[in-house]
């Protein structure tokens, strides 16, 4: 590949993580300022939805550091990466009774989400990865926190993509036929 081109490479996929970044930012302040204020639900969502944008800067950063990497050390942060993975699939309480008070958790998620970096920064220091993953377990943590603190264990289920999308659209399938007909 011609110098150029691994520049205009480069740029991209800065580009590409610092709109991540971004989203990201929005996301986690979003979400510390909902704290108390909307459904269980409402929070469990944008919790996952902050999670699995986490999950993919990860595998970003993954991408980014691969060829600088020993394969030992890129199979073992995949793995990492996997196992995270695998808690975005329930919400289920984990027993960990590490409850602090409300305006603790939303000073918590406010706190993260200001350290977040520039892409730059990601770029030119290590795999930040690794970094992803325990920055997306302390959110879980205060998500699952919050939710136990306000709404008890009512919500700790799967959230499946079926199960999410089944939940959403139950509104508008009541009264409606197989064929999209209002019943009468």
């Amino acid at each position: 590949m011609s110098q150029a081109l691994e520049e205009t490479m480069e740029d991209l996929r800065m580009q590409l993580m610092q709109n991540q970044l971004d989203s990201l930012r929005i996301s986690i302040e979003n979400l510390a300022n909902s704290l108390g204020r909307v459904p269980a639900d409402t929070i469990a969502r944008s919790c996952l939805a902050i999670l699995k944008s986490m999950i993919s800067l990860s595998y970003c950063g993954m991408i980014v550091y691969i060829n600088r990497s020993h394969e030992v050390a890129i199979q073992h942060r995949l793995e990492q990466i996997q196992e995270f993975q695998a808690l975005t699939c329930s919400f289920a309480d984990d027993g960990e009774d590490d409850r602090l008070g409300s305006h603790d958790r939303k000073e918590n998620l406010l706190h993260l989400a200001s350290s977040i970096m520039p892409a730059t920064w990601y770029f030119h220091s290590y795999d930040p990865s690794d970094l992803f993953i325990k920055q997306a377990g302390s959110i879980r943590a205060i998500c699952l926190d919050e939710l136990r603190n306000h709404y008890g264990n009512s919500l700790m289920v799967s959230s499946d993509d079926d199960e999410m999308s089944s939940d959403v659209d139950a509104p508008f399938k009541e009264g409606v036929d197989g064929k999209g007909r209002r019943q009468v």
